[in-house]
């Protein structure tokens, strides 16, 4: 997927429930799985930038807004928890315009 992205202009935003991952350092965390250490990785060596810098859950940051060129996201805001979730109602700004993300269980 990311040598499909390479040459474009990419933001991927979701709940990738890396719990185990320290995203300011870019390393996984004592009891990480492998997919996560290789999720992980993958990004480091695609050049991928974390925009998120605070837990969007109550004990982690799980909710993530990734880009291939950082200068694709000028903010990112978290306003708390939003309804019944237990995760967090994610703003963000960037050079395409402004949108929310909520994270939705099924």
């Amino acid at each position: 997927m990311l040598s499909d992205v390479s040459s474009k202009n990419c933001i991927l935003m979701g709940d990738f429930n890396y719990g185990h991952t320290d995203w300011s350092i870019g390393a996984c965390k004592s009891g990480a799985t492998e997919e996560c250490k290789l999720f992980l990785r993958c990004l480091l060596e695609g050049l991928i930038t974390e925009h998120v810098t605070s837990r969007t859950t109550e004990r982690s940051l799980l909710d993530v807004v990734l880009t291939n060129e950082p200068e694709l996201v000028d903010e990112v805001k978290n306003f708390g928890n939003f309804l019944t979730s237990d995760h967090g109602l994610l703003f963000l700004e960037n050079k395409c315009g402004q949108g929310a993300y909520q994270y939705r269980s099924n």
